[in-house]
């Protein structure tokens, strides 16, 4: 019996809230969970990434978390929900300074709406860009969600929008969502 006690407590868990946020861990477990890997798979998977990445003397390998606003959805005629996008960043920087050289990968990028709970999101894999300010990330999709407020209007951005009692169930036209991924965004 105390060589399965011994098993379980070696075994680290996947779920990313059992991690400060902005940490290797944080990433690592929020990767499993993406991958359906266990923390350990994914600690190998991910170390054999770094592995291959040609870093100087002078760089390092970070993990952040980023949560920020990226604009909203509207029907045009009045009605707004805010959308926010939210990733763990792997990145490289300069030991010197602390400057973002490159964004390596990110996981579980995903796009939500903060105002609404239960919304979903079918999005496109990230894209990334180098810009002066920082690196723009940004995904195109759809967002599908429901409102409690039957007097939403089909129009702008709302490509549906189906009234069933006091709810609207609406989807979103094709929308790209952008942020703008900064050194003051690491959350240390």
């Amino acid at each position: 019996l105390s060589g399965e006690t011994e098993a379980k407590d070696v075994e680290k868990s996947t779920d990313p809230a059992d991690y400060e946020i902005g940490t290797r861990d944080h990433y690592l477990a929020v990767w499993a969970q993406e991958k359906g890997l266990s923390y350990v798979e994914a600690e190998s998977q991910e170390r054999l990434e770094t592995d291959k990445i040609a870093l100087s003397e002078e760089e390092a390998i970070g993990y952040a978390t980023v949560d920020k606003e990226c604009g909203s959805v509207s029907n045009g005629s009045g009605y707004n929900v805010k959308t926010a996008f939210s990733a763990d960043i792997r990145y490289i920087y300069r030991k010197t300074d602390g400057a973002i050289t490159a964004i390596d990968n990110l996981a579980d990028a995903k796009i939500y709406l903060p105002e609404v709970p239960g919304a979903t999101a079918q999005i496109s894999d990230p894209n990334i860009y180098q810009e002066e300010r920082g690196f723009r990330i940004s995904v195109t999709g759809t967002l599908s969600f429901t409102l409690e407020n039957a007097d939403v209007t089909q129009g702008g951005e709302f490509s549906s929008v189906e009234t069933s009692g006091n709810q609207s169930n609406v989807i979103t036209t094709a929308k790209t969502f952008a942020i703008l991924f900064q050194q003051s965004d690491i959350q240390k």
